[in-house]
């Protein structure tokens, strides 16, 4: 008891706070689509209730070409827009480059970082949070662990770019089509990336102008 005092009271002078499954403001979509993997604790440092309001997630490579780059950036405006919060992970990329265009346009931002939640800035409409702990290092098993929270707190999870077979954005997908976490989405850029996971299930995004009526391609009818 004492060393859990001590821990939790080293967070609280980081402003950093836990957020136990169990209670009240706690995710219920986390607890929906994780059932138990759907973390026991989560350590918040921001605006707690951002986790109320509706996200819609975006995920990618952290080298994006420049069509990636504006798909992700217009991701982002559109998510300020129609009243979203933008869910991302932190990732050089895709991830700040829609978190970014989202904060500037007005909007506001989760994120799940794969890095110590001591060295996330405190920021206007922004919320950090990471599960395991507080003073949690990078690791890529950490990195892969996070992507099961993004794709699940998102109504929809928009991809903007991804190398086929490869990287922490196709594995999150591909867990995300397993387990239906969220509907994905992902920018039909002509790449192997991109037809692979169109293949397995996800939704081709030629032309982005709303988030509101992205509809999965399994519920689409074309009537002649």
């Amino acid at each position: 008891e004492a060393a859990l005092h001590a821990y939790l009271s080293a967070a609280e002078r980081r402003s950093i706070f836990p957020l136990t499954r169990i209670s009240s403001g706690y995710p219920s979509v986390l607890r929906e689509q994780l059932g138990d993997r759907a973390p026991l604790v989560l350590f918040l440092r921001g605006e707690p209730s951002l986790l109320e309001l509706p996200c819609i997630s975006v995920v990618g490579s952290r080298q994006l070409h420049s069509l990636g780059a504006a798909f992700a950036a217009q991701a982002g405006r559109l998510a300020a827009q129609e009243g979203y919060t933008l869910c991302s992970g932190d990732a050089m990329g895709a991830d700040r480059t829609a978190q970014e265009a989202c904060l500037q346009n007005g909007g506001s931002a989760l994120v799940f970082p794969a890095t110590e939640l001591v060295y996330c800035p405190v920021r206007e409409h922004v919320l950090y949070a990471a599960e395991g702990g507080f003073e949690l290092g990078f690791s890529a098993q950490r990195a892969l662990s996070r992507n099961r929270l993004i794709h699940a707190m998102g109504e929809k999870t928009l991809v903007a770019q991804t190398s086929c077979g490869k990287g922490g954005t196709w594995s999150g997908s591909l867990d995300n089509l397993q387990h239906e976490y969220s509907p994905l989405f992902v920018f039909d850029d002509g790449s192997d990336g991109a037809a692979a996971l169109c293949t397995r299930g996800a939704t081709p995004v030629r032309s982005l102008d709303s988030l509101q009526s992205l509809t999965p391609a399994q519920m689409q009818f074309h009537m002649e």
